[in-house]
């Protein structure tokens, strides 16, 4: 991967000018086969290093999550590992795998004379490593970074405290009602704050990002359909949290007591 990068970088001229036109409405039909192409071996990949630890896959699929096809396996059972790194391992196997993707077609990239073959090439190497690094490897999102964040601090339920959190931050500060926090140690407490509310400004982050594609891509019906998705997405939640009295309870559970599922955005 890192020779790779390094042959991408000694062409950073022609990088630039084939990126150019990555996103442009001619080239969605490539980048969708390659989304497709590539989650598969993802999610297989996850699935391989499952079993390849005993563990076992009950089912996989695709959801629509913001009117966008996510791919996933279910991974639950690597709860069960008694190493934590084994867990992480299964975890990073996806992100291993198109890193690894994104470095061949790199590679073949930099080599090529076909037009065609360059073409696509960069697609892949786009879709497999950039994407893969906002994403997937983000902890700020309930993706492979996350569960590999909250294997490495020993919080599996990191997510749900953090919800908890800003739950009381809704009830006492916006809505001035009484509530309480759960009987964090200063360590786990300092850690789910942290992470709570950075996850919160990138969802934000990203729900702007949204509307104004959808308002680029659709107009006035697109925004329409963003503001829909978004609203369904943290509107709701928050509204049905934000009803609801935090509960208390430690910010640590053993392993094995919460279900891990691998989501692609």
């Amino acid at each position: 991967m890192f020779f790779a990068s390094l042959q991408v970088w000694q062409q950073w001229a022609r990088l630039l000018e084939s990126s150019r036109g990555v996103f442009a409405t001619s080239n969605w039909i490539w980048l969708g086969l390659g989304w497709l192409a590539l989650k598969a071996v993802h999610e297989f990949s996850h699935g391989l290093v499952c079993k390849r630890f005993g563990g076992t896959v009950r089912e996989a699929g695709v959801l629509l999550v913001l009117l966008t096809p996510i791919a996933y396996v279910d991974v639950t059972s690597s709860w069960r590992f008694s190493s934590r790194w084994q867990r992480i391992l299964t975890a990073a196997a996806g992100m291993h795998s198109e890193l690894l993707v994104a470095a061949v077609a790199s590679l073949i990239w930099c080599r090529t004379s076909n037009s065609m073959v360059e073409h696509v090439c960069f697609n892949v190497a786009v879709m497999a490593s950039v994407t893969t690094v906002l994403f997937n490897l983000n902890p700020l999102m309930r993706f492979d970074g996350y569960y590999i964040l909250s294997d490495l601090i020993g919080l599996p339920n990191l997510y749900s405290q953090g919800q908890i959190f800003l739950q009381y931050l809704v009830r006492r500060y916006v809505l001035g009602l009484s509530a309480s926090l759960p009987d964090w140690s200063p360590g786990a407490g300092l850690l789910i704050r942290v992470h709570s509310i950075a996850a919160l400004l990138w969802r934000m982050f990203i729900s702007a990002g949204l509307i104004v594609a959808a308002n680029t891509l659709f107009y006035g019906a697109g925004v329409v359909m963003a503001a829909a998705a978004v609203a369904l997405w943290a509107g709701v939640p928050l509204a049905v949290s934000s009803a609801t009295p935090p509960r208390a309870g430690r910010a640590s559970v053993p392993d094995g007591a919460a279900p891990r599922s691998s989501r692609w955005p």
